[in-house]
């Protein structure tokens, strides 16, 4: 055997796969490019091995992304290598003829060599093992063997399908707490990101075992459109780090967001259209696999008979505010009927529905549960049109980490848990005590970043789309004061921060950030009415400018970097923060 012919494969390899790369845009490999990527490697895997003397036994196969052909331009190449266990010693030498020439050629490669047995018993014991080898797929040698592993594989998962499914749910909490969400978060994980990849394959996975009947035919088509824009998109991410990357940072949102076809909008520029259609796609995988899995741990499938609608809307809502009320999240047969419900656009508010409505938002996090399966259902806007307008919009500041719509209802969950629990802190404690507006706060702050729609300020669209809204909703009374005052109060006001040039001075907005403090006894009367959080704030120092010459010295030793542009005559020993690690800092004082 010539080293030559081990080598050529590959060397043809790099030019056809290159040749590919070439032939689309970075943003249009999608899985057909996968799936051509996938038969290249086959080729020459295939080559390499019938060059590499193995003698009989012996399989190559492909597992994972590879096994499922879907290679993109920077992913792992997962194989496989399968023996009888009749010829160990040449076992380790084929391994070698296959593997070198891949590493030499740069291709990050993952291998195990194992019997059939040993497949088995560690599908039983690790579940990325098990996962991976349920997309086994032959490439060459021996097939009977490769479809020995592929049953008994196979026959561990479907010894306990429900098992399977608990085990599928566990990895995708715990991936939601190492990752995020892609649903929501502004840098997501795109591959093990909550509703990312690895959620549309758990869904594959499951259907396998459990059949097709555990999804609606629409539910199936979202899952097979959200793979699609998704291997699109870590494609393009692949070309532009020229590595294996999954997370979808800032800075590479223009530059994915062009190769993708994107252009900016009114409103909304191109890369926040990437982001929506990400954080879209996202949401409705997240759906879709909780409630596969659901059906799959209680052994059930879709219904075959159409589900009973309500009778109208606030029926409806009004069963919604009763799960929420429970401390559950709403169950499937109940969202069947719900999304059976008519729901017509222009949908007008009556007493029943601001009094379901209101329910909802005063069960604190199941009421969030509620309002997201409403959002889930797309009855969420036709309840709210305003909020069409924030759903899954992006922000660009380095305080914010999640879509706009996700900040307000984290905030209501946040709310609701102050004004239902016991809190340590004095002053909000004596706030909770006073007779305060409850579904004043629970509404006003649902509402408070209403205005953040790209159109500019967002406390002066806020006001102009709160007052709308509260119209349509049919609020009167102190409760509209209070939400129009929470909406048209600057955030840095709402934080307890100055917003006019003097803190001293009484606050002119309805008693401004100090109503609480007001209402805790903090407003000293005698003093004009200032609040003791009023007093002078100490700044930090500058020290005069020394000489020139002085100062350059001073600055080659500590290399100090300014916030922002260095003011003259100033120089600042902390690094200036860029967004990700500001972002960084804040998460971590949180």
């Amino acid at each position: 055997m010539e080293a030559a012919s081990l080598t050529e494969p590959v060397g043809r390899l790099r030019d056809e796969l290159a040749a590919l790369d070439r032939a689309y845009s970075a943003g249009h490999h999608g899985l057909w490019a996968a799936r051509r990527r996938a038969e290249l490697f086959d080729t020459a895997l295939t080559a390499s091995f019938e060059a590499s003397e193995a003698p009989g036994g012996v399989a190559l196969a492909a597992v994972g992304g590879y096994g499922r052909q879907q290679q993109l331009p920077r992913s792992d190449i997962d194989l496989l290598i399968v023996h009888d266990g009749r010829h160990p010693d040449r076992i380790a030498v084929v391994a070698e003829r296959l593997l070198y020439p891949l590493w030499d050629a740069g291709f990050e490669v993952g291998q195990a060599v194992r019997t059939p047995a040993e497949c088995q018993g560690i599908a039983g014991e690790r579940l990325d093992v098990l996962t991976a080898m349920l997309d086994l797929r032959g490439i060459a040698g021996d097939r009977n063997l490769v479809r020995e592993v592929g049953e008994r594989v196979r026959g561990v998962a479907l010894a306990d399908v429900a098992g399977f499914a608990l085990a599928l749910r566990a990895d995708a909490h715990a991936r939601l707490e190492r990752y995020g969400s892609a649903a929501n978060m502004l840098e997501p994980d795109l591959k093990q990101g909550a509703g990312g990849l690895r959620d549309v394959q758990a869904v594959r996975w499951i259907m396998a075992l459990a059949g097709e009947a555990l999804l609606r035919t629409a539910e199936r088509g979202a899952i097979d459109a959200a793979e699609e824009f998704f291997v699109r998109v870590r494609s393009a991410l692949q070309f532009e780090t020229g590595r294996r990357s999954d997370r979808l940072l800032f800075e590479l949102q223009p530059e994915i967001a062009a190769s993708m076809g994107f252009s900016d909008e009114p409103r909304l520029i191109a890369e926040d259209g990437l982001m929506r259609a990400v954080f879209e796609h996202a949401r409705s995988v997240s759906w879709i696999a909780e409630n596969a899995l659901a059906r799959a741990i209680e052994s059930t499938t879709m219904p075959t008979e159409a589900p009973a609608p309500f009778a109208d809307a606030d029926e409806a809502l009004e069963a919604l505010a009763a799960v929420a009320e429970s401390g559950e999240r709403p169950d499937p047969p109940v969202l069947d009927s719900v999304e059976a419900t008519a729901f017509p656009d222009g949908f007008d508010w009556t007493d029943r529905t601001r009094s379901a409505f209101m329910r909802i938002l005063r069960a604190g996090p199941a009421g969030v549960d509620a309002l997201d399966a409403l959002d889930r259902l797309g009855l969420l806007a036709r309840l709210l049109p305003a909020w069409s307008d924030v759903r899954c919009r992006p922000q660009r500041d380095p305080y914010h980490r999640f879509t706009v719509d996700t900040h307000l209802t984290d905030a209501l969950a946040e709310m609701g848990r102050l004004l239902a629990s016991n809190v340590d802190e004095p002053l909000l404690a004596a706030a909770l005590e006073q007779d305060l507006d409850r579904d004043g706060l629970l509404l006003g702050t649902l509402f408070h970043d209403i205005g953040k729609t790209g159109e500019g300020s967002h406390v002066p669209i806020g006001v102009r789309v709160a007052t709308q809204t509260l119209d349509h909703m049919g609020m009167r009374g102190p409760s509209r004061e209070l939400v129009e005052f929470m909406v048209g109060t600057p955030a840095a006001a709402r934080h307890g921060h100055a917003t006019r040039p003097d803190r001293r001075e009484p606050d002119p907005q309805r008693g401004g950030p100090h109503r609480l403090c007001r209402a805790a006894g903090r407003v000293d009367d005698a003093r004009d009415g200032r609040c003791r959080c009023d007093r002078p704030r100490r700044s930090h120092p500058v020290a005069p400018d020394p000489a020139p010459r002085a100062r350059h010295a001073r600055t080659a030793r500590v290399r100090p970097r300014a916030h922002g542009r260095r003011a003259r005559g100033a120089t600042c020993r902390e690094p200036r923060l860029g967004a990700r690690a500001a972002r960084e800092r804040i998460g971590r004082r949180r």
